[in-house]
């Protein structure tokens, strides 16, 4: 299988979650930047579905509503009786599926939406094939349409492949906005996961009282104040049938991704992606590799990245959708800047879709903690396997190389790459010098000189594992030092964590030690001051002593050990001048420069080909020990 991204997850019983962690919820509620919206928000975002007139006629016919009071025919808490949450089960679900059968299943036609009961119903989430974990919403609206996955048509069954949408229940007084926003949000991700060409997953809570609407997307989640439905049936009836649309673009969905068959009648899916402008333009239909699951980010607010493997008659790409924050530049910018650049992943074409504000409302610009994110998808070449997929210790010399030969490349072009990490660097289907192995994933570049967002300050969403190792001055900041902005130096540095963590996490091709080394496993942390204090230890030693060369495998090679020495010094002399000069001018009397650092006397940029060489010799050097001991294998 291509490797390309890795899933970066930051992150039982209520509600029904179970799984392998009690304290899963947290982190996935901490990454929401959730508020409540303003009561128009529930009441306009479905407002065209249906007419008064129509939801009148149904409110008159309904078993469940009796207009007189004013009421749904629901239980309510009596002075001595507790009312159970399960109490409401039946109830609500006869009153959703009247409200669906009355709108949607007409007589002669296909019913394509249905209201499960599943507070029962093991509903289990899987990463890639094997099950991960399960949850147990009260209600799941299942569907059947071009943009589920759900071939047998089954209505009758939970399942995250076929949610249309989710609705729980809850007793009045007996939760709280933020418990709630925790169980729902574990499901929101569950649905992303499974259907990743979701745009937004809205869901509902009702009490025997109240209806609220939560909205999650990229930007993270809105939620309305409680409706009194019985009040306003109105609003109550168009909310369900909003979360239980029979169009999928109403229920979040992008249409461009679909689910039919093939001349032999079987199940495909595939992906439209317009070209050209005005008359000339077309749609390019791209069919998913038979096999090759979407690599999904499994977290809900953020880049929201997914990598579709497709094939477009004998060719073979991969079509990368993702939702940039508004204010950054476009990946596709940089990619166009590096078209023709060998060692960097080439951009086939590209559209720009919508905003997540475009679905939040009227009012969304009066949230000061809204921040937009703009849909893209980019077709690119599609190449080899990420670098920890290697067979050879050369092959990873070569692509981290020609990964590095890339990446001068293209700050001659003017761009920096500013997010170097192992699952960034793949390895190249080719033997050519400079296409050994390629570097990918643009979304954080900049224009040199441009500015523009701090990178750190999208910290959460670059994602933090051992595979996102930040250099050591871009650790400082925010953190009371005065440290330069991220530079082409920085870069490097983190290309010689990748190869530490390979030389010190691999016992040999496919084989990872089962023990890696207490310095590495902090080297992820999710606070960045606790990477920058873990990465200090080891890159401010005034050299690497035996406690670090033992931990690397015979497998590597004393090549491999010599190189990790003398790539710790160039780190040990850059960090170290770096942050002399920071503190130099901490005081505020004078302007850093790290001129001298960054360039040589012709202007040519520092460092760039003194790595390139130590690389080729080392590769030199592991072919001889190969040669003098061929049984190693390279």
């Amino acid at each position: 299988m291509h490797g390309l991204y890795i899933a970066t997850f930051v992150e039982s019983d209520d509600g029904g979650f179970l799984g392998t962690d009690a304290e899963e919820k947290a982190p996935v509620y901490s990454e929401l930047n959730a508020f409540e919206a303003k009561q128009s928000f529930a009441k306009e975002v479905y407002a065209n579905l249906v007419t008064d007139e129509d939801v009148k006629r149904y409110l008159d016919r309904s078993r469940y509503y009796c207009e007189s009071k004013r009421r749904w025919n629901l239980p309510q808490a009596e002075s001595g009786v507790e009312l159970k949450e399960s109490d409401l089960y039946k109830p609500l679900w006869r009153i959703f599926n009247e409200i669906i059968k009355h709108f949607y299943n007409e007589n002669g036609k296909e019913i394509i939406r249905a209201v499960v009961l599943t507070h029962n119903e093991q509903m289990d989430h899987t990463d890639d094939g094997v099950l991960h974990l399960y949850s147990q919403p009260d209600f799941t609206v299942t569907g059947t349409g071009p943009a589920f996955k759900n071939p047998e048509k089954n209505l009758t069954q939970g399942s995250y492949d076929c949610v249309a949408g989710v609705m729980d229940a809850r007793v009045e007084g007996g939760t709280t906005t933020e418990k709630d926003l925790r169980q729902l949000a574990v499901y929101a991700r569950y649905v992303f996961s499974h259907q990743p060409h979701r745009h937004f997953v809205r869901m509902l809570t009702v009490t025997e009282k109240h209806v609220r609407l939560y909205h999650f997307d990229r930007s993270g989640v809105q939620y309305s104040p409680p409706i009194d439905f019985h009040e306003d049936p109105w609003t109550f009836v168009r909310l369900v049938l909003g979360v239980s649309s029979v169009n999928e673009k109403t229920l979040g969905f992008d249409t461009s991704v679909y689910w039919g068959k093939d001349q032999e009648g079987k199940l495909i899916q595939c992906i439209g992606v317009p070209t050209g402008e005005g008359k000339q333009q077309k749609v390019e239909i791209y069919q998913l590799i038979p096999g090759q699951e979407p690599f999904t980010r499994d977290t809900i607010r953020g880049r929201g990245t997914t990598g579709w493997y497709v094939q477009k008659g004998d060719q073979q790409f991969l079509i990368k959708d993702s939702w940039r924050s508004a204010d950054r530049e476009p990946e596709y910018a940089f990619l166009e800047a590096a078209k023709g650049v060998d060692g960097i992943g080439q951009m086939v074409s590209y559209v720009e879709g919508g905003h997540t504000r475009e679905h939040r409302g009227s009012e969304v610009d009066s949230y000061p903690n809204f921040r937009d994110r703009v849909f893209s998808r980019i077709v690119l070449e599609l190449y080899g396997r990420s670098l920890d997929m290697f067979e050879t210790v050369d092959q990873v010399l070569e692509a981290v190389r020609d990964a590095i030969a890339g990446h001068c490349a293209l700050l001659l072009k003017g761009v920096l790459h500013r997010d170097v990490s192992l699952r960034n660097i793949l390895l190249g289907l080719i033997e050519t010098l400079g296409k050994r192995g390629l570097l990918i994933d643009l979304d954080l570049a900049t224009f040199v000189g441009k500015g523009g967002v701090n990178a750190l300050a999208d910290f959460r969403t670059v994602g933090v594992s051992l595979c996102n190792l930040f250099s050591l001055p871009f650790l400082t900041r925010g953190m009371g030092s005065t440290p330069p902005e991220h530079d082409h130096l920085d870069d490097l540095e983190s290309f010689v964590y990748v190869l530490a963590y390979l030389f010190w996490t691999f016992e040999k091709a496919g084989v990872v030690t089962s023990s890696p080394p207490e310095w590495l496993t902090k080297w992820g942390h999710v606070d960045p001051e606790e990477a920058y204090i873990a990465k200090k230890c080891v890159m401010f030693e005034r050299r690497l002593h035996g406690k670090y060369m033992h931990r690397i495998s015979d497998y590597w090679g004393a090549p491999c050990r010599i190189l990790l020495c003398q790539l710790h010094q160039i780190v040990f002399d850059v960090a170290s001048k770096k942050s002399g000069i920071a503190n130099d001018a901490a005081d505020g009397t004078e302007v850093p420069d790290y001129t001298h650092l960054r360039y040589n006397k012709d202007g040519t940029h520092k460092y760039y080909n003194e790595l390139i060489r130590l690389l080729d010799d080392v590769i030199k050097g592991v072919r001889a020990e190969t040669l003098a001991n061929p049984r190693k294998g390279c």
